[in-house]
């Protein structure tokens, strides 16, 4: 379980893994299909840019 209401650091790799999972809950109804495959693409999208950005730090350290 995530509290994002903290000033804690939270694990991007592991929010992002629990999201894909459904382990956290976006809103309180049942998704449509078409619903869930765009959260699925945002998901992806999102861990691309934290990947580059993982990238990019790796190189200019």
């Amino acid at each position: 379980m995530y509290n994002l209401d903290t000033k804690e650091e939270v694990d991007l790799d592991q929010f992002m893994e629990a999201l894909e999972n459904n382990e956290i809950q976006i809103v309180s109804r049942e998704l449509t299909e078409e619903e869930k495959k765009e959260l699925s693409r945002d998901i992806a999208a999102c861990k691309a840019i934290h990947q580059e950005n993982l990238a990019k730090k790796a190189v200019l350290a």
